[in-house]
């Protein structure tokens, strides 16, 4: 029989890059963008880690992510996950095409939604990374484990733990350096 476990969620801190500035962009200048971010450094802050001793810690590859979970936890080795990682959209084909930035991340979503054929595979594998690190925190049932990721990741995973019984807070986008913890048992 499992016993009760408890697994934290946290967002990365937020980056220095920030969103891009007002005006039209093509899908090339959002690639650009998405590319900076990626590189930029964070911003740290406190974080309540609810007074729970976090005995195992998972973090994203991205440097944001490991930067993050290196400044909260350290109570041994920090072990990193690609599976942590956000989908690695494909760019679209749209030529000089310019929209606001808001307007790609509708058109990005869509295209995730239906199943549009550029982002099929992306979404297959992203899904598949998800149960992969499900069956990693299975693994580990009962140790306290910090997950350090990313806003879509956490939303995924979130979903993924209350499927399996477990309780705790519900978000629609986890905020920048805040813990979610949430308890259960493996089912």
């Amino acid at each position: 029989m499992d016993c009760s476990t408890k697994i934290g969620l946290i967002r990365h801190f937020e980056v220095v890059r920030g969103m891009p500035a007002r005006g039209l962009m093509t899908a090339g200048d959002v690639h650009a963008w998405m590319l900076e971010y990626e590189q930029s450094d964070v911003i740290p802050r406190y974080v309540d880690l609810s007074e729970v001793a976090w005995t195992r810690c998972y973090a994203s590859t991205s440097p944001r992510a490991l930067k993050t979970a290196r400044a909260l936890f350290d109570q041994g080795a920090i072990v990193t996950k690609d599976e942590l990682r956000e989908p690695d959209i494909r760019q679209f084909g749209t030529g000089r095409l310019k929209l606001p930035y808001g307007g790609w991340r509708w058109l990005l979503r869509l295209a995730w939604l239906t199943g549009h054929p550029s982002q099929r595979q992306v979404k297959q594998d992203f899904h598949a990374n998800i149960e992969a690190m499900i069956r990693t925190l299975r693994a580990h049932s009962g140790e306290p484990t910090l997950v350090v990721s990313h806003a879509g990741v956490m939303m995924f995973l979130q979903k993924a733990l209350m499927a399996r019984g477990f309780t705790g807070p519900k978000f629609r986008l986890p905020e920048c350096g805040r813990l979610y913890v949430y308890q259960g048992e493996w089912k």
